[in-house]
């Protein structure tokens, strides 16, 4: 059995690794890699690397003859782009299907604060992740959480799933499942808008949003004199009675950390750096609005 990937990000270097050690390199009949420019941390160096030391071909996405028809199976992992040649197209999709479909599933389940997440393999067709169920994997979390744990625990997920399908696949034993679409619902794609703090919320709603979009991706952000500032790891702060409570003012430094208005609780925040990346702590100055 010969395989075909198409690869982005941890998930899709975790599952590379996987299959190499599972089966024999040679499976892969070819890997087909991109950089992401919207994380910080794109993998895609190591997924060069992985297929040098195992002789898989690799195309960069931008050299790949999109045109290429070929009956083999495809994965397609982290994948940001329409792949034409359509047959036997597998894409994995990070949400217990039928929930979640669309963009970002596994930022806005974190800040929705589901108890699970997961991971799905579909039969790619025309319509918005709604092929039929290969199959699933999932497990409980529970909080605090960040992105970047979110994804080390579902990459996991990933190995075990893309090796349970191409199982599946070898001996004839897979049973694709028609999706529930009475049970559908979809996530929508964030861009840089939505990064922005809502200081009119409760501190443990912000802290679960700041968490939820920091490292790999650029992080949460706000505005301090008109500048913006990317706040990257906080903490909640003991509340105390604010007679005149305006969202978003500095209340208290502790220990060099500003310490937030909440609509309801406080915020210390423990990192945060300008858009150059320039360490912005400790602060000094007092009378200073989060916007």
């Amino acid at each position: 059995m010969k395989i075909i990937l198409f690869l982005m990000n941890e998930k899709g270097k975790k599952v590379l690794e996987a299959i190499c050690t599972r089966y024999a390199p040679a499976m892969v009949e070819y890997v087909v890699g991109s950089k992401d420019q919207n994380v910080q941390n794109d993998y895609y160096e190591d997924i060069v690397s992985i297929c040098k030391q195992n002789n898989i071909v690799l195309f960069d996405r931008n050299e790949y003859d999109e045109n290429n028809k070929t009956n083999l199976y495809k994965f397609a992992i982290g994948w940001r782009w329409l792949i034409k040649d359509s047959e036997n197209l597998i894409v994995l999709h990070d949400s217990i299907l039928p929930k979640y479909r669309g963009f970002a599933p596994l930022v806005n389940a974190l800040i929705n604060q589901e108890n699970e997440v997961g991971v799905s393999a579909i039969f790619a067709n025309s319509e918005f992740d709604k092929g039929d169920i290969l199959g699933q994997k999932k497990i409980t979390i529970t909080y605090p959480l960040t992105i970047g744990e979110a994804i080390a625990e579902v990459s996991k997920l990933y190995q075990q799933l893309v090796i349970e399908v191409i199982d599946n696949i070898d001996n004839h034993t897979f049973v694709p499942l028609v999706q529930t679409e009475s049970e559908a619902s979809y996530s929508i794609w964030r861009d840089e808008e939505d990064y922005h703090i809502e200081w009119n919320n409760h501190a443990s709603d912000i802290i679960r949003f700041i968490n939820a979009v920091g490292f790999p991706y650029s992080g949460a952000f706000s505005i301090i004199d008109n500048k913006k500032v990317r706040i990257l790891e906080v903490s909640e702060f003991g509340d105390v009675v604010i007679e005149n409570r305006d969202v978003g003012k500095m209340i208290f430094i502790d220990q060099g950390s500003p310490v937030v208005i909440c609509k309801n609780g406080l915020i210390k925040v423990e990192k945060m750096v300008s858009e150059e990346g320039d360490n912005l702590l400790p602060m000094t100055k007092y009378r200073v609005r989060f916007k």
